[in-house]
């Protein structure tokens, strides 16, 4: 992010420490007059675009010519075709052309419709040239900032789910296989997540296309910008590589918002360089300029701690077809330190848990949330590296590491409840992903939120650990831990208590997720079961589901349910419309408490306590009145 690489005379902004051609390469000769660019621009209106064709003229004269236009489903079907004369000056010309498609099939997530836009050149009645774009009709922006700010898709609400990706692959490092971008976007989808972000790092144009066809969101951030600082060779190599960034991937209807610098910038106050913020608020309005239909981002985090939150520069950004540069409405802020696992403390009732924010005028992002390490999946690593003959940068050291794994099973006769390296691997990703996805939720229940990012994507083997996959794109446990949390309708069972003497009364609030529109009056039924499967408690009660935009609600506070045998007792919750028929499938949610009769229990003295703070020794000593030493 931040510090450069000395090259002689030169400082460089930093890059991923991996060489060579990362992408596809063509050599195109061209006549003196050819197309150079094809914009196609969204507009507010989602089935409108403005197609912008730049032709370039070197030629040195003035001349006559026409721009056919056609669009294209992408079966190949085409539903508009246009012409264009005009006259060519040398240099550049850009033709803008609205053009709407009245039935065009939006794009989204859900619906990934694709189109193609075809400019062919013609001089003086001869074709001289021709380019071809693939794109999406769609809109996504931010509205209602400083009353009731939301994220609108195509006019529909959206809050956004993502992880952080650095943007890092096997084997050769830089970029991935057709095969392994392919598989990035389908975990994404699997895991329920409606948006990826290519982290302090350019991404991948296969990645993009990949993300275009299956549906899935993303961010981009050209990274290392802020490492130029207020040297102008490394600053003019930053400038450039965002601009180019912006004009390269544009097309992309699953790109929707730039980002230019992630963190860093906790540092405004008096010491603030206000000549390279005029530097970089300069390139944010150059690149905005390249691309007016996109949201852009001066940085992701630290939003709130300037004195005046009406003149933050870390919420600095630009909205669609708006050339004014905002100091406010975006509300970015990182937490991305664990810890290990989730805890009791994130949820204590409605106005106390991890999610809860009143910030409604304002976008607000969680961008780097809790960096939880689990190891890859080695397993199945090492199924696909049996056979490599080229092991990469990173492909030996998985296979020490499974045959370290594997050599511990057996020597500590672990192999009855691992049978394999990749249980194990599994079973302590399962921690991971269960944290993120109760943080999801804590996130969802809040209506204010507009975004949560698990920090972060892919784990590689020099640091984050974090990666909810590995760098294969493993899962790195079973997908349906996470999507549980990220459905888009559901209930969301919140104990205020999660481990409990057995006997307790544990209240439990029921809220409802719902980017379904549910609305009415509906029946919410409450029951219990204990770890044997037998009931112990239900309750039926009236509820009204608000609809519309109201995304998180809360439908009940307090239900106190009773616990009534050790181990797991699961609460689920269902709720169906009154005006339902018998044939509507009900809406569900569920949680687990864990209840423990201590009292009967005894221990010996004869031991230590290892343990990180105070908590297991505190105990021992006040709820068994044992005093046990420390382990030395």
């Amino acid at each position: 992010d931040v510090e450069p690489i000395t090259w002689g005379k030169y400082l460089l902004p930093i890059g991923h420490g991996f060489s060579g051609i990362t992408g596809g390469v063509k050599l195109i000769a061209t006549a003196p007059v050819y197309i150079s660019d094809l914009y196609l621009q969204n507009t507010s209106k989602p089935r409108g675009i403005n197609a912008i064709t730049t032709v370039r003229n070197d030629s040195g004269k003035e001349v006559r010519g026409a721009i056919h236009l056609a669009i294209r489903e992408h079966d190949g079907k085409a539903v508009l075709m246009e012409k264009i004369g005009l006259t060519l000056h040398p240099g550049e010309n850009a033709v803008p052309v609205p053009l709407e498609v009245p039935d065009a099939k939006l794009w989204d997530p859900d619906h990934p419709n694709l189109y193609t836009a075809e400019a062919s050149l013609e001089k003086e009645n001869s074709p001289v040239d021709s380019l071809t774009e693939n794109f999406g009709f769609r809109w996504f922006a931010p509205e209602g900032i400083d009353s009731d700010a939301v994220l609108r898709l195509n006019g529909k609400r959206v809050v956004l789910r993502t992880a952080i990706s650095w943007g890092f692959w096997p084997i050769n490092g830089l970029f991935p296989t057709p095969e392994l971008a392919e598989r990035q976007v389908k975990v994404a989808k699997a895991f329920g997540l409606n948006m990826l972000n290519f982290h302090r790092g350019i991404g991948s144009p296969i990645v993009l296309d990949k993300a275009d066809e299956l549906g899935l969101l993303y961010f981009e951030e050209p990274g290392a910008y802020v490492s130029a600082k207020d040297d102008p060779f490394a600053q003019a190599l930053s400038r450039e590589k965002l601009l180019r960034m912006v004009k390269r991937d544009r097309n992309h209807p699953s790109l929707v918002i730039y980002n230019m610098i992630n963190e860093q910038w906790d540092k405004w106050g008096a010491n603030t360089n206000e000549v390279l913020f005029d530097v970089h608020r300069r390139d944010m309005r150059d690149a905005h300029a390249l691309d007016p239909s996109r949201t852009i981002l001066y940085t992701s985090a630290w939003a709130g701690r300037a004195p005046d939150p009406k003149n933050d520069k870390a919420k600095m950004h630009m909205r669609p077809y708006d050339a004014e540069v905002h100091m406010n409405g975006w509300f970015d802020f990182h937490r991305a330190g664990g810890p290990d696992l989730w805890r009791q403390e994130f949820y204590r009732d409605p106005i106390h848990h991890y999610g809860h924010i009143t910030n409604s005028g304002e976008v607000v992002y969680w961008g780097e949330e809790g960096a939880l390490s689990a190891p890859p999946r080695l397993g199945l690593i090492e199924q696909e590296l049996k056979g490599a003959t080229n092991l990469g940068w990173d492909g030996q050291v998985y296979r020490d590491w499974h045959a370290a794994f594997d050599a511990y099973l057996s020597s500590n006769n672990l192999r009855g409840a691992f049978p394999a390296v990749d249980d194990l691997c599994k079973a302590m990703g399962e921690v991971s992903l269960e944290h993120q996805g109760r943080k999801i939720e804590d996130t969802r229940i809040c209506d204010a939120n507009d975004g949560y990012a698990i920090n972060g994507w892919e784990a590689e083997i020099s640091e984050n650990h974090s990666g909810v996959v590995d760098c294969f794109r493993n899962p790195k446990a079973d997908p349906e831990i996470l999507a549980y949390y990220n459905q888009p309708l559901y209930v969301a069972v919140k104990p205020r208590l999660q481990i409990v003497p057995l006997g307790s009364e544990v209240p439990v609030d029921f809220y409802l997720i719902n980017e379904k529109s549910l609305s009415g009056v509906c029946n919410l039924r409450i029951s219990s079961k204990d770890s044997s499967g037998k009931e112990c408690f239900s309750t039926n009660l009236p509820v009204t589901a608000k609809g519309g935009e109201v995304y998180g609600q809360l439908l009940v506070e307090g239900v106190r349910i009773p616990v009534k045998a050790t181990g797991f007792t699961t609460i689920e919750a269902s709720l169906l419309p009154v005006a339902s028929t018998n044939a509507a499938q009900p809406v569900m949610g569920r949680d687990r408490v864990f209840a423990t009769e201590s009292a009967s229990v005894s221990f010996s003295t004869n031991g230590a306590v290892l343990e990180s703070g105070a908590a297991v020794t505190s105990f021992l000593k006040d709820r068994k009145g044992i005093s046990v030493p420390l382990f030395d």
